[in-house]
């Protein structure tokens, strides 16, 4: 989204919201944590905090609102929803076939089935096995939303800061372990 998009995104907030003041530090701030969001998508968002809020929207609220306007209902289950899906494939193709299985699950869903193994899935206490999927869609999905939200940019300098210290890291452990030689 350019600046001037982002201008006339906070000038419908203005509209929507009459209290909701727009100066050029707040256009810079939105347009800095928004730059990654195209402009149609931003106004779709928009509408669905409008039509649901009587308050103007944090930035993390509109990045939110993103999140849920771009994103497929299939792609937004609950664990216990996802937990449905896996237990459904299990009665369609069951130990035999977990190929086909994984296919039939959505993408989260297929990746915490993953790391549990469908052999522990089929085979395992499924008490222990429900919670333990649980867990982990949540865990999972937490991790995804909390990347999402992130605006492209910010994410990119940390994963930059983030390499760096591993770096460093590394370097300074291999450090360590030349002196004690």
């Amino acid at each position: 989204m350019t600046k001037a998009e982002t201008a006339r995104l906070l000038a419908i907030m203005t509209a929507a919201w009459p209290r909701f003041e727009v100066d050029d530090v707040k256009v810079q701030i939105w347009h800095d944590m928004l730059t990654d969001v195209p402009y149609e998508i931003a106004v779709m968002a928009l509408k669905k905090l409008i039509a649901e809020n009587i308050h103007p929207p944090s930035i993390a609220e509109m990045r939110r609102a993103v999140f849920e306007v771009t994103t497929p209902p299939q792609e937004r289950l609950d664990a216990a929803s996802a937990w449905g899906e896996v237990v459904r494939a299990v009665e369609l193709y069951g130990w035999p076939q977990p190929q086909a299985a994984l296919a039939s699950l959505s993408p989260r869903t297929r990746r915490v089935a993953e790391m549990i193994g469908w052999q522990e899935i089929c085979s395992g206490n499924p008490d222990v096995v429900r919670a333990q999927f649980m867990r982990m869609y949540e865990t999972v999905q937490q991790r995804e939303m909390h990347d999402l939200l992130l605006p492209q940019p910010l994410r990119q300098q940390l994963d930059a800061v983030w390499r760096k210290a591993l770096r460093a890291k590394d370097g300074g452990d291999e450090l360590c372990q030349a002196q004690a030689q």
